[in-house]
């Protein structure tokens, strides 16, 4: 035998799981962005731009140490569908969605940081083991905020999924 038998009436099934929901997202206090020409802008009034808040402008002036890079993830060499130029390198930065907002990171020093297993000219800071290749960006790759970068040595292969800095410096503004 299997056991008593369920009541009448009585539901067998076990309870669907239950999942959770994410929390909507909070509006934005900002009016959304029109797509217009650059041309046609309508200037409004200061009311729309809010100025930022005490807070912003005391956490900045802390005694906090400050990110001077943006942080940015080697996505490969430049390549075609048979060919690879590793001469060149693919860089997604992050916080960079969009192929107009890449403009601003022409130029910028990018700097691919990794340890190495010999130990050589040791600094106060560093036990000597890190090592740097500085490179450049040079151009934008597709339209989702990839940028192409040149190194002076070439990056490895094993740089490839790894972190880089993409220094706020030159500036052209």
């Amino acid at each position: 035998m299997s056991g008593p038998a369920p009541a009448v009436g009585t539901d067998v099934s076990p309870a669907p799981p239950t999942r959770r929901l994410r929390a909507p997202l909070r509006p934005s206090p900002f009016p959304p962005p029109r797509a217009q020409h650059r041309c046609c802008v309508l200037r409004l009034p200061n009311q729309f731009f809010p100025i930022p808040s005490a807070r912003v402008i005391t956490m900045v002036s802390s005694k906090q140490p400050v990110r001077l890079y943006s942080k940015g993830l080697v996505m490969g060499y430049k390549r075609s569908l048979r060919n690879q130029y590793v001469n060149q390198v693919r860089i997604k930065v992050q916080g960079l969605d969009d192929k107009k907002d890449t403009d601003f990171y022409m130029g910028k020093r990018v700097a691919y940081i990794y340890k190495a297993k010999t130990v050589k000219k040791a600094t106060p800071k560093t036990e000597g083991r890190y090592r740097v290749v500085w490179g450049k960006i040079i151009g934008a790759h597709g339209n989702n905020g990839c940028v192409r970068a040149k190194f002076r040595k070439n990056l490895p292969p094993t740089s490839i999924g790894g972190p880089v800095r993409v220094m706020m410096y030159p500036s052209r503004v």
